[in-house]
């Protein structure tokens, strides 16, 4: 149990520090330089400056929401999970999906897909340690 418990820290500080990375760095040459479907369809639409602002906000958001869910884990994971409470398994899937889903839309929406992969790899991770721990869970709810 004591494996999973740093497993998920590591996790969730990597995750925290990626989201201040992005929050405190203007990421808006991603968007410019990837030639994606939909930002040519509102290249027409709108002026470069207006596409420059919604992208930027976008990736703040992105930034913002994964600091958020570093920093959650962190704390579920220091303490709760650590002691097996109840409601830690639960918390950390239901946020690791919830960050997961809306990060995946952005990225399919704006077709980059190295976004996915790097997505796709930070649930797998995350997701590891509850595989290895729903039963000691399970049977830890049994108890109570």
């Amino acid at each position: 149990m004591k494996i999973w418990v740093w497993w998920l820290s590591f996790i969730s500080i990597m995750i925290l520090l990626t989201g201040i990375l992005i929050t405190s760095l203007s990421v808006d040459y991603l968007f410019i330089s990837s030639n994606n479907v939909f930002f040519i369809r509102l290249l027409g639409l709108l002026p470069q400056q207006s596409l420059n602002r919604i992208f930027w906000w976008i990736w703040f958001f992105y930034g913002l929401l994964s600091i958020g869910l570093g920093s959650f884990l962190f704390y579920v994971a220091l303490k709760p999970f650590k002691n097996m409470e109840k409601w830690a398994w639960l918390a950390v899937f239901i946020s690791v999906m919830i960050w997961f889903t809306l990060g995946a839309t952005i990225s399919i929406l704006f077709l980059i897909y190295i976004d996915m992969i790097i997505f796709s790899s930070i649930l797998i991770l995350t997701l590891l340690p509850l595989l290895f721990t729903q039963k000691a869970f399970i049977i830890r709810r049994d108890l109570i």
